[in-house]
């Protein structure tokens, strides 16, 4: 598929403004190919795979994505002033492409491939991943929807251990990814590595982003308290259960 950068960097240019910031839309998008590239490649192969994109902007990882081989991609996009871009994508590589104007948190994604890639959860991974650069303000509260999803093998995960690469704020991954010990270590933390093999792959420089990131404030986390004490809730039970266990073996 040829595509031409300069759509990608002239809808940067347009959308660039403090109109879109103060709307919540996230505009950090990767705009060198390398990057991108190179967050498709953690993915593993996709060739003939089915790929869902969350938050593709104006379609950076979308292309690479699309380079990769998949049989679909699936892109879902809040904001209606990239369309026009995506669209350009989808005509470039027809039948590879499908563009819904919604909203990520709302998208029912269960609903959206065939039946027939559905795993049994103790099976090998279905053909189906999840990409995506994940707006700053969804961020959080999606992938706590995600982990409730595993923990019920609903939505994304209806189709069975579904893969995810994903790209957070730094202060995010670090969080997800934080060992026992670590000043990071939050609920966030324990939920994600008690539902997910967790790992933090590496660091995009700011300088591939528009604008440039700026740091999370403290004010960032979790909000789903229901659900992140119900899992931390139950790790301590099983901690405690091995303890008692521990404790009974060793007075035998």
């Amino acid at each position: 598929m040829r595509t031409s950068g300069w759509q990608v960097y002239r809808t940067l240019d347009r959308v660039d403004s403090k109109e879109g910031l103060e709307m919540g839309q996230e505009l950090w998008r990767p705009v060198d190919a390398n990057d991108t590239y190179k967050i498709v490649r953690k993915a593993g192969n996709l060739t003939n795979a089915y790929v869902y994109e969350v938050g593709p902007g104006p379609g950076g990882i979308t292309r690479s994505i699309l380079n990769a081989g998949v049989a679909e991609l699936l892109v879902v996009e809040k904001d209606s002033r990239f369309l026009p871009g995506l669209q350009m994508l989808s005509d470039a590589a027809p039948g590879k492409l499908r563009i819904v104007h919604g909203d990520v948190l709302t998208f029912k994604v269960e609903r959206a491939f065939p039946e027939s890639l559905k795993r049994q959860w103790e099976d090998d991974p279905p053909n189906v991943h999840i990409i995506g650069n994940l707006p700053f303000n969804v961020s959080t509260p999606l992938i706590i929807k995600w982990l409730e999803n595993v923990s019920q093998r609903e939505g994304p995960f209806a189709y069975g251990r579904t893969q995810m690469t994903l790209t957070f704020q730094k202060e995010v991954a670090e969080r997800l990814a934080a060992s026992t010990g670590n000043k990071q270590r939050s609920r966030l933390s324990v939920m994600a590595q008690y539902l997910c093999h967790v790992q933090h792959v590496f660091t995009i420089p700011g300088r591939a982003f528009v604008p440039k990131p700026e740091p999370l404030t403290a004010s960032a986390g979790p909000h789903s308290p229901s659900f992140i004490q119900k899992v931390v809730r139950t790790v301590v039970r099983k901690v405690i259960q091995t303890v008692v266990l521990l404790f009974g073996l060793v007075s035998i």
